[in-house]
Parts: C-alpha cells; structure tokens; sequence
C-alpha cells in the first residue's frame, strides 16, 4: 500500500512539475491592419525572422486579414540551398476581414524542432496585411503559381523583400524525455527518503 502512494504522489508531482516546464510562447509580428496585401494567387513564402528555437506544438495562429479566403499555415525544414519542405501545416478558411485568432485541436497540432521556420501558403488570393519595412525578412518562390501544399511537399525560395506580415503563432515547448525522467526519478527518490524517516521515528 505504501508503495502504490509513492508512486500515485510522485506520479502527481511529474505532472505538476510538467505543466509548469512547457512554456507557452508567442513567435511572431503584431497582428495589426498594415495595409497591403499580396495580389498573387498559388504561392509560398517563408519568414527567416519567424525561426523556431526549441521543440514543441504550435497551439494556435493569429493573422490580420485584408480580405476572406484560404490559408495555409506551416512549418518548413532546410534541406539544401535554398530548398525547404513542408513539415507541419494547418488549414484555415479567413471568413471575416481584421484579426483572426485559430485554435488549433490537439490532434491537430504541429510538431516542430529547433531550427524550423514559420511560413504560408495561398491557393486562392492572398489575406495576410504586410508592410515594408526594413528589418522584415520574407522570401517567396520566384514566379506566381507556385505553391507548396501538404507535409512533404517542397519550395524553392529565392524571391525577397523587407517585409512584416501580420502573423503570429503561440507555442508551447515540450521537455527532453531525458529530463521528464530525471525529473520524475528524484521526485519518487525525496518522497521514498521521507518515508523511510518517518518510519525510523
């Protein structure tokens, strides 16, 4: 019977300890009306200044939008050059002009690593306002009607400009395995140190 209590209070204690490690983070711009918006259709771009630096999810987007339409929300991973794949993607439908804010499910979620980049791509016209600013790092595939849609898929880009695209992602990091069991190892090892002094007593 004491056993099953130390291990249900240290069990209890990791999951406390774990809520606390996973940081929830905002990566991004402001989300405010800046005016512009891309007049393409079917094309791919990535921010350089929207680098992913742990591992984690993404738990939700902010976009303001200049007009309603369709987006794809992603991750993209270097693999030579200038070439980058799709590895993470969230579809939403933009039904209402300003700021929108998706909740993405927990199934839903994208998984990123260290060194990952936040970028988008449109099939229908463009809804994300911009500005040009210096400062801003923005690149897109080099001619219209050329999109990158669905994990695995990939885009080459060597098109770029100053901007600030009114985007933002919140995300959560997920701790080491290494370290979960680390941790959850010393709690069990204090609570068994504390009983076998009271028992001396």
């Amino acid at each position: 019977m004491m056993k099953k209590n130390i291990i249900g209070l240290a069990t209890g204690l990791f999951m406390i300890g774990m809520i606390g490690v996973a940081n929830a983070t905002i990566i991004g711009h402001d989300v405010v009306d800046r005016a512009k918006v891309d007049s393409w259709t079917n094309f791919s771009m990535i921010d350089y200044s929207m680098q992913l630096t742990d591992v984690g999810t993404i738990n939700s987007w902010s976009v303001f939008a200049e007009r309603t339409g369709s987006v794809y929300l992603q991750t993209y991973r270097h693999t030579a050059g200038s070439t980058y794949e799709v590895v993470g993607e969230n579809y939403f439908e933009v039904t209402a002009t300003g700021v929108n804010t998706f909740s993405v499910a927990e199934n839903d979620r994208i998984g990123y690593q260290e060194n990952d980049y936040i970028g988008w791509t449109f099939t229908s016209p463009a809804v994300i306002s911009y500005d040009v600013r210096q400062g801003g790092s923005v690149d897109w595939a080099p001619v219209n009607g050329l999109s990158a849609v669905g994990i695995g898929s990939t885009m080459t880009f060597d098109s770029s400009q100053d901007r600030v695209y009114s985007i933002s992602a919140e995300t959560a990091s997920v701790p080491e395995p290494s370290a979960m069991l680390l941790f959850g190892s010393g709690i069990a090892g204090l609570v068994g140190t504390k009983i076998r002094r009271k028992k001396k007593k």
